[in-house]
C-alpha cells in the first residue's frame, strides 16, 4: 500500500469513523481492476446500517443516482451553509449580525485575507472538518517542478556547447523562473484557495468532504451519492486533478497513477 492509499485510508476513517484494516484493503485491491467507483460502493459497505440508506444500487452497476438522492445532497449542502455562515459571524466577532449577512454569493476574499485564511481554516479543522488545500498538493508541485527541470536541461544543453558556466547558470536560472512561475499560475488555476471561491461554494466542497458531518445536521442517512462525492474529492485533491477527471469507472492505479 502506497502513500497515496495511506492518506486515503486515513481521510475514510477519520471521516466516516470506521475501521478499514489492512485485510479489508487487501481483499478490495484483489477485485481488479479497482474503480473510484469500486472504492465508494466499499466504504459505503463499511458504514453502520444505521447511518446508511438500505437498498441502494452500486455505482458500478448504476453511476445514475435516484432523485431522492440529489434531495439529500441538497439537504446537506444547505445544512454546511448555513453552519459556515454562522462560523463566519463569529469568526468576524458580529454577534449583532445575521448569518444571512453572509450570502452564498459573497466572495470570501472580501471576508478573509492574509493570515485570516489561514486562521480560519483552522477554526474549521478544530471543529473536526476536512478542508480544501490552501496550496497545491504535492503532486502539483512536482510535476511543475519536473516541468521545470526539463526546461533548465534544454537551456543548459543547448549552452554547455559553448560554455559550461554560463550554461550551468542559464539552466539553473531557467529552472527557478519557470518553477516560480508554474507555482504562481497553478495556486491562481488550480490550488483550491479561499480567495478565488464564494461563501456558498466553500460550503458545498465543506459539505463534499464531510458528508456524516453534515448530514447529522440536516437529518439524513447517508447514501452512495454522499459518499462517492466525498471520494471524488479526496482522489482529486489527493492526486492534485479536477474532480471531473474522476469518474466511477476510473481505474486507481492505471487511470489515475496512485502508488
Amino acid at each position: 500500500m502506497g502513500m497515496d492509499f495511506i492518506e486515503l485510508v486515513y481521510a475514510v476513517e477519520e471521516e466516516f469513523d470506521v475501521k478499514i484494516s489492512h485485510r479489508d484493503w487487501q481483499e478490495l485491491a484483489a477485485q481488479k481492476p479497482v474503480t473510484a467507483g469500486s472504492l465508494a460502493d466499499f466504504v459505503f459497505e463499511k458504514l453502520p446500517e444505521t447511518e446508511r440508506l438500505p437498498q441502494e444500487s452500486s455505482l458500478t452497476a448504476d453511476s445514475s443516482p435516484p432523485e431522492l438522492t440529489q434531495a439529500a445532497v441538497d439537504l446537506i449542502n444547505r445544512a454546511a451553509l448555513r453552519w459556515l455562515q454562522e462560523k463566519l459571524r463569529e469568526f468576524k466577532q458580529q454577534p449583532n449580525h445575521s448569518s444571512l449577512d453572509f450570502p452564498e454569493e459573497l466572495k470570501l476574499a472580501s471576508l478573509i485575507r492574509g493570515r485570516q485564511v489561514r486562521s480560519f481554516f483552522r477554526t474549521l479543522k478544530l471543529a473536526g472538518l476536512q478542508t480544501p488545500h490552501l496550496w497545491l498538493s504535492w503532486r502539483q508541485m512536482g510535476i511543475i517542478a519536473g516541468f521545470s527541470a526539463v526546461l533548465g536541461l534544454l537551456i543548459f544543453a543547448e549552452r554547455c556547447r559553448v560554455d559550461f558556466l554560463s550554461a550551468a547558470l542559464g539552466g539553473g536560472f531557467a529552472f527557478l523562473l519557470a518553477y516560480v512561475g508554474g507555482l504562481i499560475a497553478g495556486k491562481r488555476w488550480f490550488a483550491a484557495t479561499p480567495s478565488t471561491k464564494t461563501v456558498g461554494q466553500l460550503a458545498d466542497h465543506l459539505a463534499a468532504l464531510n458528508p456524516r458531518f453534515f448530514g447529522r445536521l440536516a437529518a439524513v442517512k447517508l447514501n452512495r451519492l454522499q459518499v462517492w462525492i466525498f471520494v471524488q474529492k479526496c482522489l482529486a485533491d489527493l492526486l492534485g486533478e479536477p474532480v471531473e477527471s474522476i469518474k466511477p469507472e476510473s481505474r486507481l492505479v492505471e487511470d489515475l497513477g496512485m502508488d
